[in-house]
């Protein structure tokens, strides 16, 4: 797949953009210079050149179009009016994703699983005067303004099944429930504890659907046989005692819904638990203090799911919680290269359409075309040289050889994607790519 002026328009063409900007009134009548392919197609070769301003989105759509374009007759689009368009248009994209799914067969790990979900958010830094619309942390000097993404990705396919723009202070837990509505029988949802909810752990299995989620260390937890609560930490010093390091039994959660669970701990290395307090401490008000329970349970992995041992092992169980940080790698990815801060710089005034129209494009930018583009090659420099394509380098490499990517012949960019982009070959530990694909 190249990309280049003329494919950008072809998938937008297909996504019938033209015909969503007329029926959401985004076009009332047919536009002389600002279409909105026009429009999109300017928004995503601006990403690719480093900057961001709304003269520097002129001048790209007057240079694709042949005629002037004013930076205020762009600013004028991106207003409360047109949201409905912008909205449709991603939802359009994420629907889209079937097409660029990931062509290299995950491992077997994954394979009793339909889809494997992971969810999770990224914040991104505005200007204070939209404090009142996108409310941050609060400071002694006054609150700050921040939005937030929350994603589901699709680990199988390497494709975004669903976003939504928020502020900061709605945190995980709002959106706990969201998935269920797109759950289908055998997917795994795989959460961390920002997502914690016993009711919808319960709803994910009515539907015939499994997950694996880590537990906090305040909750109510029972022995499956009677409703006496189980003393978590004296019965893990129990274990620990004896030499034990992994315990796996069924248990029940919850001091009300006493929901039956298949519950895993996994003690830490002494490194690991010093670092995971270390990490605590960092994350954590100075005037919050730790329960002796919480610092004690902090040196195990604590987790519950559904799924049968005969499917997945403790071992299986840590492998695959590992690789929920696929996704945390993804906003990394997007938010270093593409330098998502950058572009609300110019969104000072008390508009807060003007961001959330543009962190949709950018979505748009990463589902149709990123993403896709990353899932086609990473697929064609394994067939052809048995090398990982690494998404950091990848996005990199996108950025500053746009050009040469459009102009070389199919091999010798693929040449150049192997030698430059990806994964350095390690004795000591496997890169990401190589857990996520390779289990064992």
């Amino acid at each position: 797949m190249d990309l280049n002026y003329r494919k950008i328009k072809v998938i937008l063409d297909e996504l019938q953009v033209e015909n969503v900007a007329y029926d959401s009134g985004f076009h009332s009548r047919k536009p002389r210079k600002l279409s909105a392919t026009e429009l999109m197609t300017s928004f995503f070769k601006m990403i690719l050149s480093g900057n961001f301003s709304y003269r520097l989105w002129a001048s790209h759509l007057a240079y694709q179009i042949g005629d002037t374009v004013s930076f205020q007759a762009i600013s004028q689009k991106l207003n409360r009016d047109n949201t409905d368009f912008f909205e449709q248009v991603l939802l359009k994209a994420l629907s889209y994703r079937a097409h660029g799914s990931f062509g290299i067969q995950t491992n077997d790990l994954f394979a009793p699983f339909d889809r494997v979900l992971v969810e999770d958010s990224t914040c991104f830094k505005l200007p204070k005067s939209l404090a009142e619309h996108f409310p941050g942390p609060k400071l002694p000097h006054g609150r700050k303004a921040m939005g937030r993404v929350q994603a589901r990705f699709q680990l199988k396919s390497n494709t975004l099944e669903s976003v939504s723009i928020t502020d900061f202070c709605k945190n995980d837990r709002t959106y706990a429930n969201n998935v269920i509505g797109s759950l289908q029988p055998g997917d795994l949802v795989i959460r961390d504890l920002g997502y914690w909810r016993i009711k919808t752990l319960r709803e994910i299995k009515s539907v015939s659907a499994y997950f694996l989620s880590r537990i906090p260390t305040s909750i109510n937890v029972y022995q499956s046989n009677d409703c006496e609560k189980l003393d978590l930490v004296t019965f893990l010093k129990q274990k620990a005692s004896k030499g034990c390091k992994q315990v796996d039994l069924d248990l029940q959660i919850g001091r009300k819904e006493k929901m039956p669970i298949r519950f895993i701990a996994l003690k830490l290395t002494k490194e690991q638990a010093k670092r995971r307090m270390e990490m605590t401490k960092a994350n954590r008000h100075k005037k919050c203090k730790m329960s002796e329970q919480a610092k004690y349970l902090s040196k195990w992995n604590l987790f519950v799911t559904n799924i049968d041992r005969k499917t997945w092992s403790p071992k299986c169980i840590y492998a695959a919680y590992n690789l929920r940080w696929h996704i945390e790698m993804m906003f990394k990815c997007w938010k270093s290269n593409f330098r998502f801060e950058q572009f609300f710089k110019h969104c000072k005034k008390q508009n807060p359409m003007k961001p959330r129209i543009i962190v949709m494009l950018l979505l748009v930018w990463l589902v149709l075309f990123y993403q896709r583009l990353y899932n086609s090659y990473a697929s064609k420099v394994w067939e052809n040289y048995k090398e990982l394509l690494s998404p950091m380098k990848f996005a990199s490499f996108l950025k500053e050889h746009f050009r040469f990517i459009q102009q070389e012949t199919e091999q010798y960019l693929l040449q150049r994607l192997t030698y430059y982009c990806t994964y350095d070959k390690r004795k000591d530990r496997k890169n990401h790519l190589e857990k996520f694909l390779f289990y064992p």
